[in-house]
């Protein structure tokens, strides 16, 4: 999870360093555009980036020129697809451990039938 922790810092003084080079009345509607970007869907997210400019599409780039909010499209693409692969690597342990106790009790049931084999034979 450290891990985690860490690109997402990474991606927080990345949306910092983004707003800061936006002109001043940019800088106000970053956080209200990056937030509604990362509310959409990975598939949307690929849309809007292939747009020459996102503003064609139907997301609301409350005035700020598309080229600007291209880059926002492109962190919030990231942020989603890291908030997916923490998801994913929360679920491992779990996982590991369905499959551990999966596989003893293959294991018991095999052995058992082994036995029974073994008990029908004498």
């Amino acid at each position: 999870m450290a891990a985690a922790d860490g690109h997402f810092e990474r991606e927080r003084v990345q949306i910092r360093a983004l707003t800061a080079r936006q002109p001043e009345d940019v800088q106000k509607r970053t956080g209200q555009i990056f937030g509604e970007l990362t509310n959409r869907s990975e598939a949307d997210l690929y849309i809007l980036k292939s747009l020459p400019d996102v503003c064609l599409g139907d997301f609301d780039c409350h005035g700020v020129p598309g080229n600007d909010v291209k880059s926002f499209v492109e962190a919030a693409l990231s942020h989603l697809q890291t908030r997916e692969t923490t998801a994913l690597a929360a679920e491992s342990p779990r996982t590991a451990k369905l499959s551990f106790i999966v596989s003893i009790t293959a294991f018991v049931v095999s052995f058992a039938g082994l036995g029974v084999q073994v008990l029908k034979k004498k």
